[in-house]
């Protein structure tokens, strides 16, 4: 029986290949779908510490993502000081079921602040999203 299949192998793997080819999602195909990707660039702080930024159609940034670390409020206040982010107007708690975010509203960005629901306190990240106009639809 497996004398039947062995001339017939070389054929089935070359079918295997050429439809994992027609299987692979390319960037045409994705931009054509969704339109173009953000522009998005990721720093590396320190080996366990990244900084993600998306950038507004200006090349400002409009958002910044920073894991939950015991720097990352000085990162944060070092990127955007308290004379940045302007007037505080105001801190509020939202939950969601399991899920809570502590939210902090400035004169010219929100800060919020995903809360880990087994750790009472404990933040999963922050992000800080500048409220111009050239930054509402990211």
């Amino acid at each position: 029986m497996t004398m039947r299949w062995a001339p017939r192998i070389p054929v089935l793997v070359c079918i295997a290949f050429t439809a994992a080819l027609f299987g692979q999602i390319d960037s045409y195909q994705l931009r054509a779908k969704y339109g173009p990707p953000l522009a998005r660039e990721t720093f590396t702080i320190s080996p366990d510490f990244q900084v993600i930024v998306d950038y507004g159609p200006d090349q400002q940034v409009c958002r910044l993502e920073l894991p939950a670390s015991v720097t990352a409020d000085d990162t944060l206040l070092e990127l955007v000081p308290m004379s940045m982010r302007g007037k505080n107007l105001g801190t509020m708690f939202v939950f969601m079921g399991r899920a809570s975010a502590k939210m902090t509203e400035y004169e010219h960005v929100f800060i919020g602040e995903p809360q880990d629901p087994d750790h009472h306190g404990l933040r999963t990240g922050v992000n800080l999203v500048f409220k111009r106009e050239e930054c509402r639809d990211r």
